[in-house]
Order: structure tokens, then C-alpha cells, then sequence
């Protein structure tokens, strides 16, 4: 499989509210500033071509285990990714059985308590 970069995404999120141009965009700033997902959006880690590629090359699911597990090789090192492991370095919390979806009225009521008047997108 070919490794595409695509420089456009993956962009560390700036949080700062002290800015003049994130004057119209406090409400959300700050609810991002507050939420688990804060280290994920704007942790600006070192990534390595290389390793993504070696990562995609050696790369396999072990189904037998709960949760599942992906294994790779990274510079002859063996690597287990899990749930937990993503959870622990992003800083999100949670545990194995907290829900990964939400109902839309669950988000809509959300999204309107932050201010947003507008239609949920139905896709």
C-alpha cells in the first residue's frame, strides 16, 4: 500500500481565545479548551514518514484478544497498539466500554447549548 501525506489535514488546533481573529469563536474555543479531546486536537507531535510506512507494511490485527490489538514492527522493535494505548496518549480518559457513538439529538443538544442554531448535517 502507498503511504500519501496530505499536508492540508491532520493540523494542530490553535486554542487560544486571546486572539482578535478567534473573537467569534469563544464559545467553542473554550468548550475545546474544556473537553478530553484538548490533547488531541493540539498536540503537535514529530511523525516520521518513514514510520507511518513501516507501520502500514508490517501492520495486523490479533482478533483473538479482547480488545483487539494491532501489532507492527518499528525498527525491528515489536509495538501494540490498543484502545487503551490511544486513549493513554492522547489524554482522552475513559475505559473499554464507554460508548464510541452518540445518538444526533444527544450532539445537537450539545452543539445548541454552545450557541449553534443551524440543521445538524443528515450524512
Amino acid at each position: 500500500m502507498a503511504c500519501r501525506v496530505e499536508y492540508k489535514h491532520n493540523q494542530v488546533a490553535l486554542l487560544e481565545s486571546n486572539m482578535s481573529e478567534a473573537v467569534n469563536f469563544q464559545g467553542i474555543i473554550g468548550f475545546l479548551n474544556r473537553s478530553r479531546l484538548r490533547v488531541a486536537l493540539s498536540a503537535d507531535p514529530y511523525i516520521s514518514l518513514v514510520y507511518i510506512q513501516q507501520f502500514w507494511d508490517t501492520v495486523h490485527q490479533d482478533t483473538d484478544v479482547e480488545p483487539h490489538v494491532l501489532h507492527a514492527t518499528l525498527n525491528n522493535t515489536e509495538i501494540a497498539i490498543s484502545a487503551e494505548t490511544i486513549r493513554a496518549a492522547l489524554a482522552v480518559g475513559g475505559a473499554n466500554d464507554d460508548p464510541m457513538s452518540y445518538p444526533g439529538t444527544l450532539i445537537m443538544g450539545c452543539f445548541q447549548r454552545m450557541g449553534y442554531r443551524g440543521r445538524l448535517n443528515d450524512t
